[in-house]
């Protein structure tokens, strides 16, 4: 998912900013060629110097806007790129985790685990990697992803990778700006008010068991 950035609203607003520069511009050539032989021409260069003192800021605003449409314009499409490159890679990493016999894959485990502690990881990895996708884009606050974060890491699953893979995420943040730094921060607070509250929930306890 990512949060589509309204740069239609500043396209429109610089070019009607320049629309309006041009024609204040124009304002005294178009008096001058339909003025009559008699006209004061001295009084015509001050209201065209009027004018022009008008136009230049204009102008400059309609620049502006016209260059933050374009800056908002390369956020758009980088975060649509982002979207789909790991969309791309959500796929290919469920479908492994549907197929056992794709996990191998992938990269091996970096601890000694069974096929379905394995599994496990790639699905809460895959989740905490869609969180990311939606703090970036503007989808969840701060305050959403701490407390959809604290209920997870309430599990043992959600903690323990977080716990284990943390240095991971905190390594790729380094080199991918301050919202990704922020987001190992929020992760970090939620992992600290988990444990505050104690031990994770483990897999086996989750659910009563079935009704025989």
């Amino acid at each position: 998912m990512t949060g589509r950035l309204n740069y239609p609203r500043w396209i429109s607003w610089g070019t009607g900013c320049v629309v309006l520069a041009v024609l204040t511009g124009l304002t005294p050539f178009v008096l001058g060629w339909g003025a009559p032989e008699n006209v004061d021409w001295a009084r015509l260069s001050e209201i065209s110097q009027t004018y022009a003192a008008v136009s230049i800021p204009l102008s400059g605003a309609a620049l502006l806007g016209v260059a933050w449409s374009l800056v908002l314009q390369a956020r758009q499409l980088r975060i649509d790129n982002e979207d789909r490159s790991r969309s791309s890679h959500r796929e290919l990493l469920l479908r492994s985790v549907e197929d056992e016999s794709l996990l191998v894959c992938w990269e091996p485990p970096w601890c000694p685990m069974t096929r379905e502690q394995y599994r496990r990881v790639a699905f809460i990895n895959a989740i905490y990697n869609g969180w990311r996708i939606e703090y970036f884009s503007g989808i969840i606050s701060d305050d959403v992803l701490q407390l959809t974060a604290l209920r997870t890491m309430r599990g043992e699953v959600g903690r323990n990778h977080w716990k284990t893979t943390r240095p991971i995420w905190a390594a790729e943040a380094a080199s991918m700006g301050r919202k990704y730094r922020n987001f190992v921060r929020i992760m970090d607070l939620a992992l600290e008010l988990a444990e505050a509250e104690g031990p994770p929930l483990r897999p086996g306890d989750y659910f009563l068991p079935d009704a025989s």
